[in-house]
């Protein structure tokens, strides 16, 4: 029978192991699940956790053998040393001091082990020891994965720059159907009765600067500002150029029956974000909104309202490694698993058009160009459940059935799922060229018809005047070091 000064030594270690339990229950609630078992986030999100309850309870039924007990103890303070220190090394601006916490939590458990019982400490390298690796891999596996995303490096369009004072400019083409906020990157479109807001350019929301979670990178990651530097334009078309990452441009050309967007972005360097944007854009409020996938034509997939964090589940589609575009439901708010509405197969980085329907039936049409063929296809590690990083999450902004709709497509983000994970794009010039096409026969005259086709390779479809500077200074805030 143990003694009542034994038991009083020994109940702050017992609570230290109650309270390790309760975090890895919580940890495996709270992390992404449905990784294999080669991955590196099974054994983080999954194997580590479940090894750490174990241990914990195994150290809460046994503390009355001491062996088994200070072995518990001294094992997890390696665990936290490893994790603390680790995380120093990999995040030197997100958590400089993890080190700090690692140590002392380590040095923590290692003095209730010592007030518990006395060991050798030759003994107690060997626990430590023991809890190294598991704390290695749990912050290892925070790191954000290398660039998988696949640029086209197409040559940016040289367009006119210098002498733009600022301001808000706006543009609108003959017809009154298509205008442009240029200050915003910002185009209207009227569209099969439609009116759509579209952001076609590259957009970074939150950054991280060492590949860590994005809310804990420091403020002056995310001050990147998008910066209007030039423009010009005609009676039917409008070009612009702007510093933010790097340098962005965007041409815009009404063709009366058709609109045709190009946009491209140039990075310097790889940029590590938690959400972010290659293409968004909102639908005018409409019932009966719904979108059909070229890789599943003929099953329109309808538009509902979804919740966050957790209530009515989104809805979002993505792209695999071998082409399939599949049409998924998450489970609740963007949290897995997945239900699989629709699927089909995408020609190899082939076109994918949209198609917006509402109560009248289909509307309006946009063919993606280069989603596909840039997007990643690694696995993202906040979603879990076999998706990748690429997405495309439609829903309506309110829970009434009349809300407007919003659209977002990202080639590497990590908006699905748990947490906020970074991934990375890589350095390089991605394009999104696309054409937006009414199915309900406006008038126009545009010298295109009615039929799609893809925009010309070759030229671009606008005239162009001098290149855009490319001084690192020019560019406003620079983009974040990796």
């Amino acid at each position: 029978m143990a003694s009542a000064s034994h038991r009083v030594r020994t109940l702050p270690a017992l609570l230290s192991l109650l309270l390790h339990a309760v975090v890895a229950v919580l940890v495996l609630r709270a992390l992404p699940q449905g990784f294999s078992g080669g991955h590196l986030r099974f054994w983080s999100n999954t194997a580590i956790p479940v090894l750490m309850g174990l241990v914990s309870v195994l150290g809460l039924v046994g503390f009355r053998r001491p062996t088994l007990f200070t072995g518990i103890l001294w094992s997890l303070a390696g665990l936290w040393l490893a994790g603390g220190v680790v995380a120093s090394l990999l995040f030197p601006r997100s958590l400089p001091l993890a080190w700090l916490g690692g140590v002392g939590g380590a040095v923590v458990l290692g003095g209730l082990a010592r007030l518990a019982w006395r060991h050798s400490w030759l003994r107690v390298g060997g626990l430590l020891l023991l809890g190294v690796v598991p704390g290695a891999i749990l912050s290892l596996a925070q790191r954000a994965p290398a660039s998988s995303t696949r640029p086209l490096n197409a040559d940016i369009p040289v367009v006119m720059e210098g002498g733009w004072a600022g301001g808000g400019p706006t543009w609108k083409s003959s017809n009154g159907r298509v205008s442009t906020s240029l200050d915003e990157a910002r185009v209207r479109v009227e569209c099969g009765g439609l009116v759509l807001q579209v952001h076609p350019l590259l957009t970074f929301i939150s950054r991280s600067p060492d590949r860590f979670w994005s809310n804990l990178a420091p403020r002056k990651t995310n001050e990147v500002r998008r910066r209007l530097t030039g423009i010009q334009w005609t009676a039917q078309s409008v070009q612009a150029v702007f510093r933010d990452d790097g340098v962005s441009t965007l041409q815009l050309l009404d063709r009366g029956d058709s609109v045709e967007l190009e946009a491209f972005s140039l990075l310097r360097a790889s940029v590590f974000s938690h959400l972010n944007s290659y293409l968004a854009f909102e639908i005018e409020a409409r019932p009966g909104l719904a979108l059909e996938f070229s890789a599943a034509p003929g099953q329109p997939v309808e538009i509902l309202p979804s919740q966050y964090p957790v209530g009515l589940p989104v809805r979002a589609a993505y792209l695999t490694s071998d082409q399939v575009l599949r049409i998924v439901e998450a489970s609740t708010g963007e949290k897995g698993p997945f239900r699989t509405l629709r699927e089909g197969r995408l020609e190899a980085e082939g076109a994918l058009a949209l198609t917006i329907h509402d109560s009248g039936g289909p509307a309006c049409r946009i063919e993606l160009l280069d989603w596909a063929a840039q997007a990643s296809t690694a696995l993202s590690p906040t979603a879990g459940w076999g998706l990748p990083q690429n997405a495309i999450e439609f829903h309506r902004t309110r829970t009434d059935a009349t809300a407007p709709a919003e659209v977002f497509l990202t080639l590497a983000g990590t908006s699905l799922g748990r947490g906020w994970d970074t991934v990375g794009h890589a350095p390089g010039t991605y394009r999104n060229r696309m054409r937006i096409h009414s199915l309900r026969g406006e008038a126009g005259g545009g010298p295109h018809g009615v039929g799609l086709s893809p925009l010309q390779e070759g030229p671009p479809m606008l005239p162009h005047a001098v290149e855009p500077r490319s001084s690192p200074q020019d560019a406003g805030s620079p983009a974040p070091p990796h």
